[in-house]
């Protein structure tokens, strides 16, 4: 119930913060479309949260509609605060709080959280690529007109994303306690409590490194629906822009302004 009201009070301000008028032009200009538009991200909601309740090991089980809320109640919290996902993350814990384990959820959406952003990694090489591609061959991208500094950029992204998978694969085999490791052993208050989440933290490390050894049925669908979530991105984007231009900008377009946003 608490959440419900939070949510509609947030919703409240940030229609107060747009402005109605302008949310009304922009609805008036894209019709109906907008149905489109809104059934897509819920889909993309959807892709994210059916990852999440995968990711949750068994016995436990983290029901699709508890998950889907506590998604887009954390997506938009992130979007209009300024500390992002500093603030969106937790709030989906806190959202099944009492549905699901508190170290499970977290282990859980940690893990999800890692499989995404190699997800994003992919998605941003894919686009850089695909902007040298349509920059060096001068192949036209229909009504929309991709900004310079784009180009200029692709070449860097690719080079960033293969460290970041670099990074990553290098991860897998050594399994660093990267976070734990900094904690202190002893620290304010009652010391003895102190060791305890340490060692929950390095457990924390430990599944989330081993994850892919005892969950490998789960790989491939949860990488679906990684790729599903972008897939369904840039369908939005290219279903956006048709409605805003009057036509449709060639898909590559759509793709590469997905990959950049």
């Amino acid at each position: 119930m608490l959440t419900a009201v939070a949510g509609v009070a947030l919703f409240a301000w940030l229609i107060w913060r747009v402005g109605p008028t302008e949310i009304w032009g922009g609805f008036h200009k894209i019709g109906w479309g907008f149905a489109g538009i809104l059934v897509l991200g819920g889909l993309r909601f959807a892709a994210r949260a059916a990852a999440w309740a995968l990711c949750v090991e068994p016995p436990h089980r983290l029901r699709f509609a508890d998950a889907f809320n506590a998604v887009v109640c954390g997506d938009t919290i992130g979007n209009v605060t300024p500390l992002g996902p500093l603030v969106g993350e937790p709030a989906k814990i806190a959202c099944v709080r009492g549905r699901l384990p508190l170290g499970v959820a977290l282990t859980a959406l940690a893990i999800e959280n890692v499989v995404y952003m190699l997800s994003v990694a992919a998605m941003i090489a894919a686009g850089a690529i695909a902007l040298l591609y349509v920059s060096r061959a001068g192949l036209q991208t229909g009504p929309v007109t991709l900004p310079g500094h784009l180009r200029e950029l692709s070449e860097v992204a690719v080079g960033i994303t293969f460290l970041m998978f670099a990074a990553a694969g290098w991860l897998l085999w050594r399994r660093p306690a990267v976070i734990s490791r900094w904690l202190p052993v002893k620290g304010r208050g009652d010391a003895s409590r102190t060791p305890s989440r340490i060692e929950r933290l390095r457990s924390l490390e430990s599944e989330m490194y081993t994850f892919a050894a005892r969950r490998r049925g789960a790989l491939v669908p949860l990488a679906a629906l990684e790729l599903g979530f972008h897939a369904l991105g840039v369908a939005e984007k290219h279903l956006t822009l048709t409605l805003i231009l009057g036509q449709p900008p060639a898909l590559l377009t759509s793709f590469i302004i997905e990959t950049a946003d």
